[in-house]
């Protein structure tokens, strides 16, 4: 496939066409639990006991079947049931019908007494959502989030978790998201000794009514926006496809924080699959949601390597070997951060941008392996001083190994840049990225060879952001290549979350 002489600069020798644009709103999906209602389990006669009953209180009646869990009282009674473990970055999500005066929502529960309730409560034709903590039973905090929300059918109550910071949705005939709300109590929640002692459930509070609750499930939500996509490949740059499907990592945004997933996609097609999610541990226990992957497969040592940014962690880039297959499922990745200068972890100071250290900024890594040269070729997005301002530029490293050894092999000229992605085609490497904050859609690339003379690329639509990522993909097509581009654009989702964009792009070039 890349065995014929490109020229210098091969992709801007591309003329790019768009595909289309998609995104795909909370559809992308890792289920992570539901609770059942397909038949009666609350008197099964002592086989089971699916979901046991963490409080109680007054008479209530249950029912389960058809889908649907009722609870009921002539009095005030309340039940709370568990749903599963608690994840810091899971979404919750239930439909609720509930008579006047009656409450329903979600529970979270951390060992040592602290929990959160958050629900709706319906008075008249309307519903109220509200937040409580308590303390061992005893309530520190309540409040009402929002008041005269219509009690229309259907209406789901979507709550998104982001370590300790709230993201609260209601869907009915309009999509209504709500301001962030912050939980201090569960500040050390992304600990992995306090987040697996932790637990879900879904409660009931009544006043001579009924609630009914339906679609009871929790999930790896793929967020309100997606950005950062890049190819997973082997350590030449191929990119790894399995059953004609692509496999793609990107940042997914949950209107605050967000986490990295992994999708597979069929070029050629709007197809994507949400397959699994990586987070971070520097070795501390607690899982980080940290983005912006390089995932790579090396054939010659058997092993999956890896190159992350550490926002967490001083802001500067982080990696790994595995032995297992990272793509599937939720995975947590034990990584090393890159030595810094002072000798101390996060303290990620830099005397010199060319040193093969830890720079606060650093973003953006990319690699890949030169087999005739034996070395691994890196790319490093940092900032440095051009013309008296700090900006980002691309500073360019080789090594024979892929995680240390690195000297100093180049820097591009041009600044402002981001979201490069290394491709290797008939010999030549190159690096595609967008750049400028002050202009409209501007990608471009640069021979590895001379890394001194950028050109653009070029396309019919452009994606009218800024500053996207220059993610040229080859993919195999009977005995021809299809160039694939794949960006983003920057447009937010969230008004209090400047990082909650973007839509995403999809172009191709034959």
């Amino acid at each position: 496939m890349q065995a014929e002489t490109k020229p210098k600069n091969f992709p801007a020798k591309l003329y790019f066409r768009r595909r289309f644009c998609y995104n795909p709103c909370n559809t992308l999906r890792l289920p992570l639990g539901e609770m059942s209602l397909h038949r009666d389990w609350l008197y099964a006669e002592g086989k089971g006991d699916p979901y046991p009953e963490l409080f109680r209180a007054g008479c209530v009646e249950e029912q389960v079947g058809g889908g649907i869990w009722r609870a009921e009282s002539t009095e005030t009674g309340c039940v709370e049931r568990l749903l599963g473990r608690f994840f810091p970055y899971a979404t919750y999500e239930l439909t609720s019908a509930a008579d006047d005066g009656c409450a329903a929502g979600f529970s979270f529960r951390m060992e040592g007494g602290m929990q959160a309730r958050i629900g709706l409560r319906r008075h008249g034709e309307n519903y109220t959502l509200f937040r409580e903590v308590s303390t061992d039973g005893n309530v520190t905090d309540l409040q009402a989030l929002a008041e005269d929300i219509p009690a229309e059918p259907g209406l789901r109550l979507q709550v998104s978790w982001q370590a300790h910071v709230v993201i609260i949705t209601l869907i009915g005939e309009e999509r209504r998201q709500l301001p962030h709300q912050f939980f201090p109590e569960f500040m050390d929640i992304i600990s992995e000794k306090v987040f697996s002692a932790a637990t879900a459930a879904v409660w009931t509070e009544l006043s001579a009514g009924a609630v009914e609750l339906r679609d009871i499930c929790f999930c790896l939500d793929g967020g309100i926006c997606q950005a950062d996509p890049r190819p997973v490949r082997y350590e030449d740059g191929t990119p790894v496809m399995e059953n004609g499907r692509l496999f793609i990592t990107w940042s997914t945004r949950a209107g605050f924080g967000g986490f990295q997933s992994v999708v597979s996609w069929t070029p050629g097609l709007c197809d994507f699959r949400m397959e699994g999610a990586l987070f971070f541990d520097y070795g501390d226990g607690r899982w980080q949601n940290d983005v912006a992957t390089s995932l790579i497969f090396d054939r010659n040592r058997g092993k999956w390597l890896l190159w992350a940014s550490a926002f967490h962690g001083g802001h500067y880039l982080q990696y790994a070997e595995l032995e297992n297959d990272p793509r599937f499922g939720l995975q947590v990745v034990d990584t090393e951060r890159m030595p810094t200068e002072s000798g101390i972890p996060g303290d990620s100071r830099l005397s010199d941008e060319r040193l093969w250290l830890g720079k606060r900024g650093d973003e953006d890594p990319d690699m890949l392996f030169d087999k005739e040269t034996g070395l691994w070729h890196m790319s490093v997005c940092r900032v440095s001083r051009v013309e008296g301002k700090d900006t980002y530029t691309y500073y360019l490293f080789t090594s024979k190994e892929p995680f240390s050894g690195y000297t100093f092999a180049g820097k591009v000229n041009d600044a402002g840049v981001t979201g490069g992605n290394l491709l290797s085609v008939g010999g030549r490497k190159y690096l595609v990225y967008g750049r400028r904050f002050d202009a409209r859609a501007e990608y471009a690339c640069v021979d590895l060879a001379d890394p001194e003379h950028p050109e653009r690329l070029s396309c019919d639509y452009d994606d009218g952001g800024f500053r996207g990522w220059g993610t040229v993909i080859p993919v195999p097509c009977g005995k021809r290549t299809r160039w694939v581009w794949l960006t983003f654009d920057r447009q937010r989702a969230h008004p209090e979350d400047t990082w909650s964009y973007g839509n995403l792009y999809v172009y191709d070039a034959q």
